[in-house]
């Protein structure tokens, strides 16, 4: 069965249990090793070349004039890197260590840790593939702290969510090894090389429908499967091809081969792009938290509230009811629903409040009417002014984040880091402008 393929789409916004990577082939090239010459030779038998440019860094080239559904690329499933294929060729340290972490933790291996696991073997094994992958990943989990400093307060609890998401997954990696496999034990033990690999797995993975990969063990599955029930496959060649807004084409699984028809049309010599965004739209936190570059034509602007910034713009709009014992109560309270983890989303494009921060509001003014008098049944003014409090503190977390960015002293042990930091640039003047002149001014608004 032919099964659609899709740039995958790991990171929500709207998720904190979801995690962030960033890239290394748009924008921020980062340290990145040269195009080996049997990946020059694959790209060229499509008559495609990576190359430079201005624009983008380092991206492929069309060697000739290309129309609507030409084949971009091709790629056999065997040189597919997959966890399934990774289970395959290291049986005996997979199934081993599969087994300890069903037995210590009562789950198996996330298809992340067996593909970054992977990565780290053949690493070490000077697999051609892995050693033509950029040497560094600039991640959000391991920038500086001046630089995580320039982020609204709610993104730096995500990254720290995201941190903790993380090393969760290496501890278990770790313990489940130790006394399996000390080689590779020791291959695994450094986090920084685990977050490379990690960070090499989230940013240049395409999600493919379950019909074609699927890894099983003695117990079911060895491995689980992301909550749409595909899978992760990293394609040598694939992860070369930038972004563009409006790049269409076509992925699909034939005959053995993983295939891309572009439907746009090249003339010789220019950059062809994909799209990295899903049928949905990808906004420019989203693209940053996984991609690591922010686009300045992004049609797509949320911004991100979570339940303490809620809570305190309820403070904000209303102290005399929500005073800080209230708030910790309701904080309480909102952990013992499962609520701890809630994003509340508003249209920066629209500049309208989704439904999912119009029912938070809305959750915040039923329990205000407990505190109401008798005399006053309503309060008609509650969610517009705590709607106005979350943006004018989201405006001013935003202006100090882009005095922090132009106000950094960049050395030869920093530099590298600077297309992140003006990537964040471009995220928070954008999010900035569209707090800052609302026009929508009533939540009821949809």
């Amino acid at each position: 069965m032919s099964a659609l393929l899709r740039t995958a789409v790991l990171v929500s916004c709207c998720s904190l249990a979801n995690g962030f990577s960033t890239p290394d082939n748009q924008v921020h090239s980062g340290e990145q090793s040269d195009i080996p010459t049997w990946l020059s030779d694959r790209l060229l038998a499509f008559d495609l070349k990576a190359d430079t440019f201005e624009s983008t860094g380092r991206g492929l080239q069309t060697l000739r004039d290309r129309n609507h559904g030409d084949l971009l690329l091709s790629v056999s499933e065997s040189a597919a890197v997959t966890a399934s294929s990774l289970i395959q060729q290291f049986p005996n340290i997979f199934q081993p260590a599969i087994q300890a972490s069903i037995e210590k933790y009562q789950k198996s291996f996330t298809e992340e840790q067996v593909m970054a696991l992977g990565l780290l073997i053949l690493r070490d094994k000077d697999d051609p593939y892995v050693q033509s992958l950029p040497i560094q990943q600039f991640s959000v989990l391991t920038m500086p702290q001046e630089i995580f400093s320039c982020f609204p307060s709610t993104y730096q609890r995500l990254i720290q969510a995201y941190e903790q998401y993380t090393q969760g997954l290496h501890e278990k990696l770790i313990g489940s090894l130790e006394g399996v496999d000390s080689k590779t034990l020791k291959l695994a033990q450094s986090p920084k090389d685990f977050l490379w690999a990690f960070a090499t797995v989230r940013s240049r993975c395409l999600a493919v429908s379950d019909d074609d990969i699927v890894g099983t063990s003695a117990n079911g599955e060895a491995f689980a499967s992301n909550k749409d029930g595909s899978r992760r496959v990293m394609l040598p060649g694939f992860d070369l091809f930038n972004h563009r807004f409006g790049a269409k084409g076509n992925s699909d699984f034939k005959d053995g081969h993983y295939v891309f028809h572009s439907h746009d049309t090249y003339k010789k010599g220019e950059q062809v792009f994909i799209s990295y965004s899903s049928e949905n739209g990808r906004d420019n936190l989203n693209m940053f938290m996984t991609y690591g570059f922010c686009p300045t034509d992004n049609p797509e602007s949320m911004l991100c509230f979570d339940n303490q910034n809620l809570l305190e713009a309820c403070a904000s709009a209303r102290p005399a009811y929500f005073n800080a014992q209230v708030l910790q109560q309701l904080e309480e309270l909102l952990a013992k629903l499962g609520k701890n983890k809630e994003l509340y989303v508003f249209d920066g494009s629209a500049k309208k409040a989704q439904s999912s921060l119009i029912n938070g509001i809305a959750m915040m003014e039923d329990i205000e009417k407990q505190f109401l008098p008798p005399s006053q049944p309503q309060d008609p003014d509650f969610a517009n002014d705590v709607l106005q409090a979350l943006l004018f503190v989201r405006q001013q977390e935003l202006e100090r984040g882009l005095g922090l960015c132009g106000s950094m002293n960049w050395s030869s042990e920093n530099t590298s880091w600077q297309p992140i930091v003006q990537s964040i640039q471009t995220l928070l003047s954008i999010e900035l402008e569209n707090v800052s002149s609302p026009t929508a001014n009533s939540i009821c608004e949809t």
